[in-house]
Order: C-alpha cells, then sequence, then structure tokens
C-alpha cells in the first residue's frame, strides 16, 4: 500500500527499484534508466541530451525528446500520484532543458555507499587504520553490481564512476585484510573480480598476493601464467611492473626446486609453472641517423592502447548482453572471447540465419585490400546487423600511418624495428589496407550504411614518448582513457588518429519478405 508520507526510497545497487511505503511501480527499462541517471546525479540537474545519450548511446530515434518527456511524466504520477494537474512536481521538476531528482541522500543506496567512500577516504588520510578496515568491510558488504538490469546503462559515465569508487573500496578492503593476516576473507570476492576484469593487473596483483598469504600457490602461479600469456597474446605486452612484483614476492616465499608442480591427489596434471621472473624488454632502438636516438614508441605499446580503447568503446554503444554480435573478423577475432566472457551471444565466422544486434569487423585487414572487396564486406555487414543495430568497423588512417612510420623508422612506409612481418601487423599494415576518413564514409553509403560517428580511435597518443610507462601505471592509464573519451569525437583529430573507429546503421529497412523466424537475436527487444 502506498504511504504518501513515507520518504522516497530509491535503489540502485543490484536492480533499479524505489519504495514509498509500498514499492512503485516503475515501469519499462527506458523509464527506470532515466531514474537511474537522474539520481546518480545527486540532485543537481541532467540535461535531456544527456538522458537521450544514456538511453540511445549509439542513435537516438527523431522523437527522442518526446519519449523521455513521457517517461518523466510517468514518474511524477508514480512519485506524487495526489499532485494536481499542471502544478510543479516537487520531486522531479523541470531545470533548465532538463530534470532534477529532489531525494533524500540517506534513502539511496549508492548514496550512502558514497558517503562510505568519503569516510573511508578520511580515515585513509588520518591514518586510522581500524577505522579504514570497518569502512571498507561495511562498504564491500553493502555492494552489488549497479543497475544490473539496464546493460544500456553499462557504460554510463555515472555508472563508471560508481564503479570506479568501488574498485577503491575493493583495493582498500584487500590491503587491509593481507595485511592482517585475513586473506582468506578477501578471496572470494577477488576471484570474482578477477573474472570480471580479466584484463586488470591490479586485480590480479592483489589476487595473487591473497593466493600466496593463504598458501595456494599453485593457483597463484597458475593465474600469473594464464595472465602473462594473454598478454603477450592478446596485447603484445609484459606483464605490469606491479604484477610482476607480485610474482616475485611469490617466487621468493617458494621453497620448493624448480619443475613441474606434483598434482594433488584427483587433481588435473598441473602445467609447470616459471621459477625467474623475466624483466620487461626495452624498446628497441629504431634505423635513424648516426648520433640521433629513436624515441621510445613500440608496436606493442599502441597495440595495447588500441585495444583497451577500443574496448572502452564497444561497452558504451553496443546493447547490452545476452545480445547476438556476429564478429566477421573469423573465429580468431580479438574481441570475440572477451565479449563471450562478459556475456555476450558472439558468432564467429559465416552466419547460418537470423540477425544481429551487432556487427563487428575490427581487423581492417580482413576486409579485402582492394575497395571492391571491401564493399562487399560492408555489404555482408549490412546484410547481418537487424534494424537498429550497429556495425562498428575499424580502420587504419592512411594520413596519420604515414606519420607514424616516420616517427618510429624515419621511412614513412616501414613498421618499427622488431615489429615482424608488415603483413601481419596492425600498426604497419601496407598503403592497400589504409583510408582516408572520407573515403571511410563514401565506402559506408555505397554499401548501403549509414554513417554514425567516426571516433579516432587513439588521438595522437600513438605518439606520446613513453607511452608504455603511462600504460603501466593505472592512475595514468585511467587519465589518458578518460581524456581520449572526451576528445574522440573531435573532426580535427581524425587526421591525427593512426587508427579510427566507425560506427553504422542500417540505411534502409529490410525487405518484409525476410521470414520472421529468421531473426534470432539475443537481445530483447
Amino acid at each position: 500500500m502506498l504511504h504518501r508520507d513515507a520518504p522516497l526510497r530509491i535503489q540502485l545497487l543490484g536492480s533499479v527499484r524505489a519504495w514509498r511505503g509500498a514499492e512503485l511501480p516503475l515501469g519499462p527499462p527506458q523509464r527506470r534508466a532515466i531514474l537511474a541517471v537522474l539520481t546518480l546525479a545527486a540532485g543537481h540537474p541532467v540535461s535531456r541530451e544527456e538522458l537521450i545519450a544514456g538511453l540511445w548511446p549509439a542513435a537516438p530515434p527523431p522523437r527522442a525528446v518526446n519519449v523521455i518527456q513521457t517517461h518523466v511524466k510517468h514518474l511524477r504520477q508514480a512519485f506524487e500520484p495526489d499532485r494536481p494537474r499542471r502544478t510543479p512536481s516537487a520531486v522531479l521538476p523541470a531545470v533548465g532543458g532538463g530534470y532534477a531528482l529532489r531525494v533524500d541522500p540517506a534513502e539511496v543506496d549508492a548514496q550512502r555507499f558514497r558517503a562510505l567512500v568519503g569516510r573511508l577516504r578520511e580515515a585513509r588520510s588520518g591514518g586510522d587504520r581500524e577505522l579504514l578496515r570497518e569502512t571498507a568491510a561495511d562498504a564491500v558488504r553493502m555492494w552489488r553490481p549497479p543497475v544490473a538490469d539496464l546493460p544500456v546503462l553499462r557504460g554510463n559515465p555515472r555508472v563508471r564512476t560508481l564503479v570506479a569508487e568501488w574498485h577503491l573500496v575493493l583495493a582498500q578492503h584487500v590491503e587491509a585484510a593481507l595485511d592482517q593476516g585475513r586473506a582468506d576473507e578477501v578471496l572470494p570476492v577477488l576471484e570474482e573480480q578477477a573474472v570480471a576484469s580479466p584484463l586488470d593487473e591490479r586485480i590480479q596483483a592483489r589476487l595473487l598476493r591473497a593466493y600466496g598469504a593463504v598458501g595456494r600457490r599453485d593457483a597463484a602461479f597458475a593465474a600469473y601464467e594464464r595472465l602473462r600469456q594473454g598478454l603477450a597474446g592478446e596485447l603484445g605486452v609484459d606483464p605490469s611492473a606491479e604484477l610482476a612484483a607480485a610474482h616475485l614476492e611469490l617466487l621468493r616465499e617458494d621453497p620448493r626446486p624448480a619443475g613441474p608442480v606434483a598434482p594433488r591427489t584427483g587433481a588435473a596434471p598441473a602445467t609447470a609453472r616459471p621459477v625467474r621472473l623475466a624483466p620487461r624488454r626495452p624498446p628497441q632502438q629504431a634505423r635513424s641517423s648516426p648520433g640521433r636516438a629513436a624515441p621510445p614508441v613500440r608496436c606493442a605499446d599502441s597495440g595495447r592502447l588500441e585495444l583497451l580503447r577500443t574496448w572502452d568503446v564497444l561497452a558504451r554503444v553496443l546493447p547490452g548482453a545476452p545480445a547476438a554480435l556476429l564478429d566477421l573478423g573469423a573465429a580468431a577475432g580479438r574481441f570475440a572471447g572477451l565479449l563471450a566472457g562478459s556475456g555476450y551471444t558472439v558468432h564467429a565466422g559465416p552466419p547460418v540465419g537470423g540477425r544481429f544486434d551487432g556487427v563487428l569487423m575490427l581487423d581492417p585487414r580482413r576486409h579485402a585490400a582492394e575497395r571492391s572487396g571491401r564493399l562487399r564486406a560492408w555489404r555482408e555487414a549490412a546484410r547481418w546487423v537487424r534494424p537498429g543495430g550497429v556495425v562498428i568497423a575499424a580502420a587504419v588512417n592512411r594520413i596519420a600511418s604515414a606519420f607514424e612510420g616516420l616517427l618510429r623508422s624515419g621511412r614513412p612506409d616501414d613498421g618499427p624495428p622488431g615489429c615482424g612481418s608488415r603483413a601481419v601487423c596492425r600498426t604497419c599494415a601496407p598503403p592497400e589496407y589504409t583510408h582516408r576518413p572520407d573515403e571511410l564514409a563514401a565506402e559506408l553509403a555505397e554499401a548501403g550504411l549509414q554513417l554514425d560517428r567516426m571516433l579516432a580511435l587513439e588521438g595522437p597518443a600513438w605518439a606520446i614518448s613513453g607511452l608504455g610507462r603511462i600504460l603501466a601505471d593505472g592512475p595514468s592509464t585511467t587519465l589518458l582513457l578518460d581524456s581520449l573519451r572526451e576528445l574522440e569525437g573531435e573532426p580535427s583529430l581524425l587526421g591525427a588518429s593512426a587508427r579510427l573507429l566507425v560506427l553504422a546503421r542500417p540505411a534502409v529497412a529490410p525487405q518484409p519478405s525476410e521470414p520472421a523466424d529468421r531473426r534470432r537475436s539475443a537481445y530483447p527487444r
């Protein structure tokens, strides 16, 4: 039963819900998403433009503003059923070109969590270790993945900020537990986070320390080796300094001789573990004129930045899991495994019937060197993407690539030394695999796709001296990614970015003769 005098209470950790005495009907996912964004703003106005970008990251419909207004009207009716018509809302008033939600912060679980984060920071600054431990433990017990029932908000900046605060809490909780010999208390949450964030080397390093603290060194060495191979295979980089230090700590504490680890009774045979810490390879010197040292820029560094930035964009523009995706990069596509691990239904290779919520073309070299071959690939993507779906494609920028070769080797058509063959290197793609930005738009139009956005994936960051050192430091990497996210759509930077990412959608609706039973997308419509 609705109690009109009861305070409005909102839950964002977990699924989005609201109560006023009794639970309130919040309606469809889009309406709950609007409520979530307004609630995360903590009373500050949110523009209609931000709400539209949150609900439709790739392509808003023509009447998006009307849809927002309709959802806000229904939220007001749920919160204030007795409010006379044409009187301003006290709970959800219009402010400027947007709206603000007026609710007591103590009645919002996400705000209570943030209050704990504030207390944790104070405890850390004041050196109060016991208060820090208790506060971090309280925050961990309270935490649930935010807006879990709204995949569309997974990449929303306000949600990402809340998740970043969770990582701060987790780090402090783990450090306090390890310092006090209570690693067993944090091991379950670390294992869960390591699975959810397989490329987060900070989490993996804490997991190694926790395994070592509870005596599970076999598990620690196996986890390190999996990550080391993944970093080398996916990014072409060595483990970060923090991860290498955690591994070295394990080696120093391990009294056993080198060689294979004997399996426990009934367990699967263990693989041989590393017994020597391999040093990070220094950047190789590029060919240059006598007396001139080449800048420390490596294929591996720009490749890692490319992966991190591509993953960041995918998190913001793809529909939520378990959406059906077609990876036209074939079964070995770099992102197919990561997306499948995040809950997506990923189809690799030739599709068999149905349409897909997203089509990925993230390897420029797989889509033919000749323009006619590329048009066939674009048309294939247009054929398989459903109405309202998104095509995401990568391209190597011909303009920036020339300067990239000059910077690395002094020759516009050469790759950096040690990169191997230009035929398999994304950075050093031969000219026939490169584009000018305007050529991409023309090819899309000819293939029946409409360009939504063209993003500068790396901007000029690939040319930063010491890029590898930046990417080895967590806060510096976050700052770099945040900066590139802000500038990715700036037209003046398209020519400076060695790689471009294209977001496109079908220009025309599919033929109505297509059988309905062939549409097998897993994404709910």
